[in-house]
């Protein structure tokens, strides 16, 4: 029997998404270590030149990545493909969806409405600390740089795929981001819901604040997971939408420790944090020369 089978016979079993949605969601978890370490002891990229993005602006001013075009990972050879319509692996995708589904009224849709934005501030407490350019300008920046980076493969995915999002499908009491119930269209072949956007930003933004603030690790990524969920319980997207996403993070975040550029200014946001906290008096030179050129007005 398949993983797939296996965690569908298992939902199904148990009909609470609660229970087995972060079971399965931990193995990723663990992917994301495995295949960090994997690729960069093998095959690294030996450029920090910047590449031109598509798909997913970052969330502050589009600064450039760290990856060029040619060491961004296939998403053809990351992600599996989209369940086809009425197959097992749909049906599943579908009954752990509804199985989601909350009352307008309840806490857990007012969350998932609020995760509905694209924004660091939904990750601030996790990280116990406010994050945006005037703060912590050396973290805003390599966040943004991230960013970028995992917006090209997530755009051609999602172009490639064309998956109709849930609402478009099925008929939904309420989805979020709509005053007004959208009607579905079966017949409909387009759409952008596969992999899950959101869920690539908040695994993106959630590795990389594991690794400034390894003490705050498993919130961060406990966040990043709730994160996700949000989007099935706002009908914005399927279970496998946001699973892709983690994948596809996972591949693209793989590569960056190769990058002396990433690893640069991972130092720096981490001396940032510590200054912050008290456990260190002052920027390093190179640090200190990133921040005023980051905070300096032109």
């Amino acid at each position: 029997m398949s993983f797939r089978e296996r965690k569908r016979l298992q939902f199904l079993r148990r009909g609470d998404p609660a229970a087995v949605w972060p079971q399965a969601a931990l193995p990723l978890v663990l992917l994301l270590t495995i295949v960090a370490a994997m690729v960069f002891a093998q095959q690294a990229p030996t450029a920090a030149s910047p590449h031109e993005a598509s798909g997913m602006q970052p969330v502050g001013h589009g600064a450039a990545g760290y990856l060029i075009k040619d060491d961004l990972p296939d998403f053809l050879q990351v992600l599996p493909p989209v369940p086809m319509p009425q197959s097992e692996d749909d049906n599943a995708d579908v009954t752990l969806l509804q199985l989601w589904r909350r009352a307008e009224n309840s806490p857990r849709w007012q969350l998932a409405k609020a995760d509905a934005e694209l924004s660091y501030s939904r990750f601030a407490e996790a990280y116990g600390a406010d994050i945006d350019p005037a703060k912590t300008p050396l973290l805003f920046h390599l966040l943004e740089r991230v960013e970028a980076d995992v917006s090209g493969p997530l755009g051609q995915a999602k172009e490639f795929y064309h998956r109709p999002r849930p609402y478009q499908r099925f008929p939904m009491e309420h989805v979020c981001g709509f005053t007004t119930t959208p009607s579905p269209d079966p017949v409909s072949q387009t759409g952008n819901s596969y992999p899950s956007g959101h869920s690539v930003f908040g695994w993106t933004t959630a590795l990389v604040l594991a690794e400034v603030a390894p003490d705050r690790a498993q919130t961060i990524l406990a966040r990043a997971r709730e994160y996700g969920e949000s989007r099935i319980v706002c009908a914005a997207h399927f279970p496998s939408d946001v699973l892709g996403g983690q994948l596809l993070t996972a591949a693209v975040f793989s590569r960056l420790h190769a990058v002396a550029d990433y690893n640069r200014d991972l130092h720096c946001a981490q001396q940032e944090r510590a200054i912050a906290l008290k456990t260190k008096e002052q920027l390093s030179p190179e640090c200190l020369a990133a921040w005023t050129s980051l905070t300096t007005k032109p």
